[in-house]
């Protein structure tokens, strides 16, 4: 038997915890209680490591729920806005990504960005400046991260946490006269990080060419590798950037591919999916085998934030 740690958020306020059940072919989804929600929740990670659920507001603050305690934290605050979090592949830190805007149409911030960072073991909160545009955040260990800016089109910084109060650019690239940033040529979206194999997947958002790019990460550094193209195997797809808790697939919207290699479609579901595990995926009402794409259930109620533990399934 396998079972799956995941927590959902009715949006409208109330979080229910729940665990599907996989028992030969049939799968249910098992209520194991509820608490109220602490505001509104835009985006939620869990540490199965620490027993932690992380929650991110719209935009000033987050939130640390003890599932072990029911314990929920004083907030968090940001300097301007959280636009995103991101878990270490350890489970044991939080990135937080603080967005002070940029200069449209440029690679440089037009304000001072910051980056925060949680020790769930510790409980340390810290806040530090960085010189890169802090958009999305991927974790890639507990002393660096990738950064990733808002702009029309996405340029990537390697960063390191550092000893002094400034999170420093590490990558060496170089784009419209500033150091340290890499050119994509990707229009807007979201990236996930592969711990795997070491990339970063993207995937655009309002473009009428819908597309998947794959990213190769070497040593501080980016290298264009393989894309779904121009109107090409992603076209009409979108809405959602995901990858599976196995690392092994990467949902864009309805659109499941291949991590390995994003221009392998594998499944399209009738929905976009919003979270999965190897073996299950989750829309905004109903989840489905994510091998066949068939419909298991319906949850109840209608959400798109999920958390997914990160230990993987247990035997």
């Amino acid at each position: 038997m396998k079972s799956y740690s995941v927590v959902s958020i009715i949006l409208a306020g109330m979080s229910v915890l729940a665990t599907p059940v996989a028992r030969a072919a049939a799968t249910t989804y098992t209520d194991l209680g509820n608490f109220a929600s602490p505001g509104n929740v835009e985006q939620m990670l869990y540490s199965s490591e620490y027993k932690r659920l992380i929650l991110r507001n719209s935009g000033s603050a987050v939130r640390v729920v003890d599932l072990t305690t029911g314990a929920i934290s004083s907030p968090f605050l940001a300097n301007y806005s959280f636009n995103d979090i991101d878990l270490t592949p350890d489970g044991r830190y939080v990135f937080a990504a603080d967005y002070g805007g940029e200069n449209i149409g440029y690679s440089t911030p037009s304000n001072i960005h910051y980056v925060h960072r949680l020790d769930l073991l510790t409980g340390t909160w810290e806040t530090k400046k960085t010189p890169a545009i802090a958009g999305h955040v991927e974790a890639i260990s507990g002393d660096r991260f990738v950064l990733s800016s808002l702009d029309q089109w996405t340029t990537f910084t390697m960063n390191e946490w550092g000893t002094t109060n400034v999170a420093p650019i590490v990558s060496t690239s170089s784009y419209g006269g500033s150091t340290g940033y890499f050119s994509t040529s990707a229009y807007a979206g979201d990236i996930e990080y592969d711990s795997s194999t070491g990339r970063i997947l993207h995937g655009n958002s309002g473009l009428s060419s819908q597309e998947v790019a794959a990213y190769r990460i070497n040593g501080n550094d980016f290298f264009a590798q393989e894309s779904t193209g121009t109107y090409g195997t992603a076209q009409g797809y979108g809405g959602s950037v995901v990858l599976s808790q196995d690392q092994q697939s990467l949902y864009y919207g309805a659109l499941k591919v291949e991590a390995l290699d994003v221009t392998n479609t594998l499944q399209v579901f009738p929905e976009a999916i919003f979270a999965a595990t190897g073996d299950v995926a989750f829309g905004s009402r109903f989840y489905y085998d994510a091998v066949t794409g068939l419909p298991i259930d319906d949850l109840g109620f209608s959400t798109q934030v999920y958390a997914i533990g990160d230990s993987g399934p247990e035997l």
